[in-house]
């Protein structure tokens, strides 16, 4: 698995006096989506984590002297104390509230970027916000993606992880030559559970068995479908050619 030069970067908001966990999970995906992409670009130094915080004008005006918009870095981690307008964000529809929050990343990034005299993150902050308009905002992304073979033939196995607003799901996809052959939904949870994305390691053919193998402290293996399943639904559409 390639090495991330930025590990994680997670967006967090809050009103006056109160975490907004319920928004924190909601757009967790979109904090995936920035990282993918930002390290689709970034060639800097290494970043361990990245926090940026949407905060009320109110909220600093309360606890912070009145100080917005500071850049702390330290030992790999970098914060960026912003500021939303709450009001305004709420009165927004649904796709409209996730180009906000783009735009507001990007800004927190470039300024980010600024304050560290890191060009390489300025660089990767205007590609992941141009892609990321190129996509809309798709936070959906390809787990594991592996080739198998099965009965001397070659599928594709792909896990996908899917968001809604308030789920993430996982779901493993078979292709022969790119026509589906299984469509098998495997898990979901609440969005924002990051421990639930690091369960799954791997995808292989064992025991005339798909399986996915799940990560240390997990629950080991998971049979996912049978080869014999498998091999039936090859010659199925090997005989309807």
């Amino acid at each position: 698995m390639k090495k991330l030069n930025i590990e994680r970067l997670l967006l967090w908001f809050k009103s006056t006096d109160k975490e907004l966990i319920l928004m924190n999970k909601r757009y967790f995906g979109l904090s995936l989506l920035i990282t993918r992409l930002l390290n689709e670009k970034y060639s800097g130094p290494k970043i361990k984590f990245i926090n940026l915080y949407f905060r009320t004008n109110d909220f600093y005006k309360r606890y912070s002297d009145n100080l917005t918009e500071r850049v702390h870095f330290y030992n790999g981690h970098l914060n960026y104390d912003g500021v939303w307008d709450m009001p305004e964000f709420n009165e927004l529809s649904s796709n409209k509230k996730i180009e906000y929050i783009w735009e507001k990343s990007y800004d927190f990034l470039i300024d980010s970027s600024v304050a560290l005299k890191n060009q390489p993150l300025k660089s990767a902050a205007e590609y992941m916000y141009n892609k990321g308009k190129e996509m809309s905002y798709n936070p959906n992304f390809k787990l594991l993606d592996v080739d198998l073979e099965v009965s001397n033939k070659i599928i594709q196995a792909v896990l996908y992880v899917n968001f809604t607003e308030d789920w993430m799901s996982t779901k493993l996809i078979l292709t022969k030559d790119s026509n589906t052959l299984f469509d098998i939904d495997i898990d979901k949870s609440t969005s924002g559970n990051e421990f639930f994305l690091d369960n799954y390691k791997d995808i292989s053919v064992k025991d005339n068995y798909v399986v996915l193998k799940m990560k240390e402290g997990s629950n080991g293996q998971h049979k996912v479908l049978s080869i014999d399943k498998i091999v039936a639904k090859l010659a199925e559409d090997n005989g309807t050619e």
